[in-house]
């Protein structure tokens, strides 16, 4: 049986019963293909390896995609963005926004841990009905829609803001956001 353990799998051989942990990862946001064919090779010589390849893609694969291996090219996206210029670009935000982790208040939710955070989902804060029926995450391709043009990607939406057009901005944007985390 493989359990995920943080940045290490845990695997148990059925056959001698000595758990052997393998490191795959530093972060599981960082989990990519190929950790998967490094663990096919480090379990390949087990005897229960087809069971253990399908309990690893069960067990480990939607906990990667949940914590952003899936967007991995809107993350490459952002290699040249600049958090700096995000955070300036970012104060018209702040007008409506809080940033802080825990502040309450404000025409907009809180934007702290907004990357990778299921839309429509602050406590406290009335979502328009379009917003909570969007579905999805807030993830670099969702908020890149959203930033050039809120209303066109999620039409009903409260947020009144018109966009920002420059890629380049949105994207410096984007990189400002997900460092507003206890895990950027």
């Amino acid at each position: 049986m493989i359990v995920s353990q943080g940045c290490w799998i845990v695997v148990f051989d059925p056959i001698v019963k000595v758990p052997q942990l393998y490191s795959v990862a530093k972060s599981f946001r960082n989990f990519v293909v190929s950790e998967v064919v490094l663990i096919m090779r480090f379990v390949s010589h087990l005897r229960w390896f087809t069971g253990a390849i399908a309990l690893s893609t069960f067990l480990v694969a939607p906990y990667a995609l949940a914590n952003g291996a899936g967007d991995s090219e809107g993350l490459a996206r952002l290699e040249k963005a600049s958090v700096k210029k995000g955070d300036g670009r970012a104060a018209i935000c702040r007008a409506c926004h809080k940033v802080i982790k825990g502040e309450q208040g404000g025409a907009g939710p809180n934007l702290w841990n907004v990357f990778y955070r299921e839309k429509g989902v602050v406590d406290g804060f009335v979502y328009s009905d379009a917003l909570k029926t969007a579905g999805g995450e807030w993830d670099v391709g969702s908020l890149d829609q959203f930033l050039k043009k809120p209303g066109k990607y999620i039409p009903g939406t409260k947020m009144t803001f018109g966009g920002i057009p420059s890629e380049k901005d949105r994207l410096n944007v984007i990189a400002y956001l997900r460092s507003l985390s206890d895990n950027p």
